[in-house]
């Protein structure tokens, strides 16, 4: 019987396999290429299609068979409202038609692993979410022919311009541009009409109208935020659009907080009917103020608001809001709009919360004494409860202990509780918000921290540790700087022992 499973078995994979459609991932990701072999589809059992991508996925992208000859086979989006998020099942649309293919939140996918059913018409992606950085530039054929080239255009606050451009009659868009891979992610141009009003802001859409605009010499202005184009005659204004309703003072409003990232940054508000406006953000569980900044973008004196009352946002409330005797908004996870109302001095915040996330905890040293006089951080691995880090190459200076969470926001921040010199054989207890650290001597070292005892041990990271270990005369053995026995050490540094005998070496 196993024998007769067996030959079934290979039956119905031969027959899945001369079955199966070919299928390929394409976008801007991969400069567009056609039946890319590293992004093709593998056929499984269920009918399904498996492709495990090894790259980073930006937005802007579709499926297809190889071609675009087969509109049954041209898979994408509806249209750009239909975003797709990691993590849930995305219903394709099909056909000529069908749109490239968003990801939610202005985000890339690192290693993406994608599952693609072909009848249900639907696509799974997960993977690794990282935050996307975009450029735009002009494409057209600005000499008047019929090659098409780009125009770098320059952000400054925003907000993306290119002066004095001399064109020939030319047709035109805007590229949208992943930073990091400089793969083009949208083709933006006019929402209504494609002859260019000089001197007026005009909308632009996704897969819009190409621009079409008569010889001469123009500055233009884009701003993303807004999806609007200015093109003036150079030398005849800025270009970008008065506000119609300017608040007297303020340049604008943001909200400055650890809720976008992880780490404190910041976001942009945008000027509508009197209030300030932060549209559908995606949020992490976490703290946050409001910034009045001024014209050249920095935080004005007393310029810092908070909760007046109760900090923790609760949905649909209009929140007091002041400067004094304030506590920092609290928020969690979700996706939000934020309405500030500088004149009434009230937060609003509409929108939909998500699931608890719960914290999943690492630590980190984080110092100068790693050579950056900025300080920097090196992660700490876990084993058994205790956290190590081997370092090489440590120089006189300060530390503590950061307490992470996985979006890499500082839960807490831990340090001496009373001696705080430390040096090679130095253990010392540690507490909140304690007193830094200070490490005496320049070195290698094997730092290691219990956070159930709240204790930091600090060893001279040697071959020490491992010299007792009994080895066959000839043999080689590696172990990591912790003691671990490692079978097949790339690149890095290890502790060999041979006959009993252990040295420290940099295998390269």
């Amino acid at each position: 019987m196993k024998k007769i499973y067996s030959c079934m078995l290979a039956m119905s994979m031969m027959a899945l396999t001369a079955n199966a459609a070919d299928y390929y991932l394409i976008g801007g990701f991969n400069n567009w290429a056609e039946a890319d072999a590293s992004a093709k589809f593998e056929a499984t059992e269920d009918g399904t299609y498996e492709l495990k991508y090894n790259g980073t996925l930006t937005s802007g992208f579709k499926i297809n068979d190889g071609t675009w000859t087969n509109d049954a086979a041209n898979f994408g989006s509806t249209g750009a409202s239909d975003v797709l998020t990691p993590g849930e099942t995305f219903t394709l649309s099909v056909g000529g038609n069908s749109q490239n293919i968003m990801i939610a939140g202005g985000e890339n996918i690192t290693n993406p692993r994608l599952v693609f059913d072909p009848s249900a018409q639907t696509l799974l992606i997960t993977g690794s979410a990282v935050a996307a950085e975009y450029t735009y530039q002009l494409w057209g054929n600005f000499d008047g022919g019929t090659a098409w080239t780009g125009l770098a255009l320059a952000e400054n606050k925003g907000v993306w311009t290119a002066t004095n451009v001399e064109v020939a009659d030319c047709n035109f868009g805007i590229r949208r541009d992943d930073k990091s891979s400089g793969s083009q992610i949208d083709w933006i141009s006019s929402a209504g009409d494609a002859d260019v009003t000089v001197g007026t802001a005009m909308t632009c859409k996704v897969e819009g109208v190409n621009f079409a605009l008569a010889a001469g010499t123009y500055d233009f202005t884009f701003n993303p935020e807004a999806l609007t184009l200015t093109v003036v005659e150079a030398g005849q204004g800025g270009g970008e659009e008065e506000d119609p309703d300017p608040v007297p003072g303020v340049t604008v409003y943001d909200l400055y907080g650890d809720i976008f990232t992880g780490s404190w940054d910041t976001k942009a508000m945008t000027y509508t009917d009197g209030k300030w406006v932060l549209e559908n953000a995606e949020v992490l569980k976490g703290n946050f103020g409001i910034r009045e900044l001024d014209e050249e973008g920095k935080q004005v004196e007393g310029g810092w608001f908070a909760a007046t009352g109760d900090p923790q946002v609760v949905l649909g409330d209009a929140m007091g809001v002041g400067s004094v005797g304030v506590n920092n908004f609290a928020i969690n996870n979700g996706t939000y709009t934020f309405t500030f109302d500088p004149e009434a001095m009230t937060l609003t915040v509409t929108g939909k919360e998500g699931e608890e996330v719960e914290d999943i905890i690492s630590y980190a040293i984080h110092g100068d004494i790693f050579g950056d006089p900025l300080w920097s951080s090196e992660a700490m691995t876990e084993s058994n409860g205790v956290w190590t880090l081997s370092a090489t190459d440590c120089v006189a200076g300060s530390f503590g202990i950061k307490e992470m969470n996985q979006f890499g926001k500082q839960l807490d921040w831990y340090a001496a509780a009373g001696e705080t010199e430390v040096k090679a054989g130095s253990k010392v207890i540690c507490k909140v918000n304690g007193t830094n650290f200070t490490l005496t001597e320049d070195g290698d070292y094997i730092f290691k921290y219990n956070p159930e005892t709240l204790e930091l041990e600090v060893l001279e990271n040697s071959a020490d540790g491992v010299a007792g270990i009994e080895t066959a005369e000839g043999e080689a053995v590696y172990y990591n700087l912790q003691g671990a026995r490692v079978e097949n050490p790339a690149a890095g540094v290890y502790v060999k022992v041979a006959g009993g005998k252990a040295v420290k070496v940099v295998v390269k």
